[in-house]
Order: C-alpha cells, then sequence, then structure tokens
C-alpha cells in the first residue's frame, strides 16, 4: 500500500493542542490557551507543516491523516491539504465535525482535495454526547457537520469512544 515497502502506508500528523471540547476519556490532555501547551511545547508553523508533508512523500508515505486537539481550529489547514495534495498523498481529517457544520467550510476542505473524514460521534443521544465532551450543543453541531460532509464527494466515516462505565461518571 506504501509507494516504498519500507515505508509505512499511512501518517496522522496532530496539527495542533487546541479542541473546542473538553471530553474527561480524550487522550490530548493539554487544553491550552496559546499555542503553547504547558510543556513548552510549541506547536509548528504551516511551512514547517509543508515541509514535513514534503519528507514524508520522499520516504514514501502516500497517506495524511490531519487530526489534533481538534485540526479544523488551524486557519490554515486547506493549504495544508491542498499543500498533501499536491504531493500526491491522499488526505483524510480526524475531527468532532463542530466546524464542518458551516458548509462554506466544509466546500474549502473539498476544493483543497480533502478526500475522507473521520467524525467522533460519541452517542446518538444529544444529551450524552454533550456531557462526554463538556459543551452544551457540540452534538447538533456535530451531526450538521456529518450532514454536510455527506451532501460533497467525503468518504465519511463515525468512531464513538467505547467506555467501560456509565457516563454519569465522567
Amino acid at each position: 500500500f506504501s509507494t516504498r515497502p519500507s515505508a509505512p502506508y499511512r501518517m496522522d500528523l496532530a496539527l495542533t493542542y487546541h479542541c473546542n471540547h473538553d471530553g474527561s476519556h480524550c487522550y490530548n490532555i493539554e487544553h491550552p490557551s496559546t499555542a503553547i501547551n504547558s510543556n513548552g511545547k510549541h506547536e509548528l508553523t504551516t511551512q514547517e507543516w509543508k515541509e514535513i508533508l514534503n519528507r514524508l512523500w520522499d520516504l514514501g508515505i502516500p497517506h495524511i491523516i490531519f487530526t489534533g486537539g481538534e485540526p479544523t481550529l488551524r486557519s490554515d489547514l486547506p493549504e495544508l491539504i491542498a499543500h498533501a495534495e499536491s504531493n500526491g498523498q491522499i488526505t483524510g481529517l480526524n475531527t468532532n465535525a463542530r466546524r464542518l457544520s458551516d458548509p462554506k467550510y466544509v466546500e474549502s476542505l473539498v476544493q483543497a482535495g480533502l478526500d475522507h473524514v473521520q467524525v467522533t460521534l460519541e452517542s446518538s443521544d444529544p444529551e450524552i454526547h454533550d456531557r462526554m465532551v463538556r459543551s452544551k450543543g457540540a452534538f447538533q453541531q456535530t451531526i450538521k457537520g456529518i450532514e454536510n460532509a455527506l451532501a460533497t464527494r467525503l468518504y465519511v466515516m463515525t468512531n464513538t469512544t467505547m467506555l467501560k462505565d456509565n457516563i454519569q461518571t465522567i
């Protein structure tokens, strides 16, 4: 599946620590208000990410997933998608889809060349979803984002966090 047998097929790039959710189950435990997390780590610039995309292509990695935090919070996401696509890379997005509730934003990602999107949908019950992500109204934005993505040529999939304990413990 890779352009070279010695290279991975896919690389997931965590573009940001920022997120518009505050889920207790999230692996992104940093929720900084600036581009520097509590460990003093800086987020990369657009140009630095483009250089990484080029290096990954040179290594033979054809599939890029943009993730985070929440990657749609980066204003340069369409530019990074377009850059990877110009290299010949397949591009995907792991997102909570809240920004995808804006059809114009979805269209900007499609126009940049995005190939697929994976949306985290925590529950079919709006109350449970919003409680899990600790953001009232998030469910409706996520559902609208999924609908908007489905109305395009994008391949769309969802994922759900499975928890052992009852949601009331969250």
